[in-house]
């Protein structure tokens, strides 16, 4: 579906004479860009607005988005699966972040997963390797959202905005969880 639709849309920008055809992988691939960028956003604010929880679903998708780009972790082989297991996870996470209540578990959680994105970012992805200058940059950008993130999220809770620091853990905790994959395999390998 979403292949279709980018070649529509390639196709009609073409026909309009507003881009080459030569550059039409040029341009497929920053509308997939894109759609990547935005799917997380789309989909959390869907299932927001389904359970009532459109302002949890916001605040726990931004501290993923924010990280997930540095951070890496496990990427599905077939865009439907990517698709359905990204939609499925981020309904648990927003169900999560609206129903969850702060204390001393979130707080262990947070402090488990910023430590293992700060120990383990960035994880390559099959499609994509990082050269030496990315891995190094990228290991920076996680450490600092991650920290910021929990910066923010210890304020909020202390502050009395419990529900927001719920949020932003959540979003923190997906991002660690879906290293997770990668990280087995990897010391699996013994690579770390």
């Amino acid at each position: 579906m979403i292949s279709k639709c980018k070649k529509g849309i390639i196709t009609w920008l073409i026909e309009s004479d507003v881009i080459e055809a030569s550059d039409r992988e040029l341009y497929e691939y920053a509308i997939h860009s894109l759609w990547l960028s935005v799917a997380p956003l789309i989909i959390a604010l869907v299932f927001g607005i389904i359970m009532g929880s459109t302002k949890e679903a916001v605040m726990m998708i931004f501290p993923f988005m924010a990280i997930r780009k540095f951070s890496g972790g496990y990427h599905a082989k077939r865009e439907r699966n990517c698709l359905i297991g990204s939609s499925l996870l981020i309904m648990l996470c927003v169900f999560g972040a609206s129903y969850l209540e702060y204390g001393t578990v979130i707080s262990v959680c947070l402090i488990l997963a910023v430590t293992s994105l700060i120990t383990f970012s960035p994880i390559d992805s099959e499609n994509r390797r990082l050269d030496v200058d990315e891995k190094s940059r990228y290991k920076v950008m996680t450490a600092v959202i991650a920290i910021l993130f929990s910066v923010l999220h210890f304020i909020l809770a202390v502050s009395g905005g419990e529900s927001a620091a719920v949020c932003i853990a959540v979003g923190l905790i997906l991002s660690a969880g879906l290293q997770v994959p990668c990280v087995v395999k990897r010391l699996m390998k013994s690579e770390y």
